[in-house]
């Protein structure tokens, strides 16, 4: 599955695969960029998952592209035990994994801080990923 994303005013020309290392560097970005960021992070992840990938599987893939800010915070502002935290993360019974939901979460609140401002978009790139993973 190729996916390209499109922001409002400009066309971003990203395609992921699923089947690569994508380098994610968040250095000197606004806080709508970060979101941005983040979407396009998703959109790549969605694409891993078509290839039944594990969520930690996939999350783990993606933390070594982390570079610049992104990088140091995983490596040193985590420990340990808030890495398995987040890659061993359980929502319910009927959707048992939920690390990457939690990855970007942990991202976004780090980085942006405040949720409840984003909260609407933030619920529906959640419902998108959840659709696009229903359809393959």
């Amino acid at each position: 599955m190729d996916v390209q994303f499109e922001e409002r005013r400009e066309m971003v020309q990203n395609a992921f695969l699923g089947n690569e290392i994508s380098e994610w560097n968040l250095d000197e970005m606004s806080e709508q960029a970060i979101l941005d960021l983040t979407w396009q992070i998703t959109m790549s992840i969605t694409t891993h998952k078509t290839k039944d990938c594990s969520d930690k599987y996939v999350v783990i893939t993606f933390v070594q592209g982390f570079t610049g800010q992104l990088k140091g915070w995983w490596d040193n502002l985590y420990t340990k035990q808030d890495k398995l935290t987040i890659l061993n993360h359980v929502k319910t019974k009927m959707n048992p994994e939920d690390t990457i939901s939690t990855l970007i979460y942990s991202i976004i609140q780090n980085f942006v801080g405040d949720l409840n401002i984003s909260k609407r978009r933030w619920f529906c790139w959640l419902f998108e990923i959840k659709i696009l993973s229903k359809i393959v």
